[in-house]
């Protein structure tokens, strides 16, 4: 007999709104690029950029910079920990679950400067 896996529950309406208030208002650098959240669910995040001249990394071929890139794969990857880990809290209340990404961190990258 096969074991099926029951689908995700959905999130409430307060705990989604209070994600995007997140991503999208307070993370000012996430304003910066334009990132937009356009599906969150459980198992599965997706956003977007609006691509703006400011964007651009090489001018003649009108490139997203490749820091644009990395840094919106580590806020969406940020993102789908955050949906990930309030599914596992369902029993808890939005706010209480939302409470939980104060102090989550995602990527740590650092330059050395040579001298």
């Amino acid at each position: 007999m096969s074991k099926t896996t029951p689908p995700p529950a959905e999130f409430e309406a307060e705990f989604i709104n209070g994600l995007k208030t997140i991503f999208e208002e307070k993370i000012v650098f996430n304003q910066v690029l334009g990132l937009k959240i356009t599906s969150l669910l459980p198992d599965r995040v997706a956003g977007r950029i609006d691509m703006k001249h400011q964007l651009v990394g090489h001018y003649s071929h009108n490139r997203v910079h490749g820091g644009v890139i990395s840094a919106c794969l580590d806020a969406m990857g940020g993102l789908a920990c955050m949906a990930a880990i309030g599914a596992r809290h369902m029993d808890e209340a939005p706010e209480q679950r939302l409470h939980r990404f104060a102090k989550l961190g995602t990527i740590d990258l650092r330059i050395d400067y040579l001298r």
